[in-house]
């Protein structure tokens, strides 16, 4: 998704009124409901759902063509919200989109797709490590090649 008109005149300028807000959907298998979490001071609400205001931040990854990249996701810990959903999760995902704060119901960048590799809790913390999930780590067929399934190919 690209930038729209007013989100283009807000980073392009000087000074500007406009605020770029980050917003997070973290889903867990095992949780009942999902985290929504907005990187600002208060709740917002985009597309009919409402984004706790919480800080987080995001380290991104260095480019150096060697390995597969991974994003360190730091969500304060302050209410706890996250902790009972992540001590018992197997698998999630984060979904990353960011709005302007006049015109939350539209994406200036995103929708990105992360997968969870990692939490770890603190007392102040919960820290994801997220990756994006690698087509190098896919299978490249759809059935393995067993000789039940291709006995010709085992003659």
């Amino acid at each position: 998704m690209s930038l729209t008109s007013t989100g283009i005149q807000a980073a392009l300028a000087q000074s500007t009124g406009e605020v770029f807000i980050e917003l997070l959907t973290i889903s867990l298998d095992d949780a009942t409901e999902t985290f929504r979490i907005a990187r600002n001071t208060e709740n917002v609400t985009s597309n009919g759902n409402t984004f706790t205001g919480c800080a987080f931040e995001m380290d991104l990854p260095n480019d150096d063509g060697e390995s597969i990249s991974s994003i360190r996701l730091r969500v304060d810990n302050v209410d706890r919200f996250l902790t009972e959903a992540v001590r018992t999760y197997s698998e999630g995902t984060v979904l990353f989109e960011v709005v302007l704060a006049s015109d939350p119901d539209n994406l200036q960048a995103g929708p990105f797709n992360f997968v969870i590799d990692e939490a770890v809790i603190d007392s102040e913390t919960v820290e994801f490590r997220l990756t994006i999930e690698s087509l190098l780590s896919a299978p490249a067929a759809r059935h393995k090649f067993t000789p039940g399934k291709f006995p010709a190919l085992f003659k």
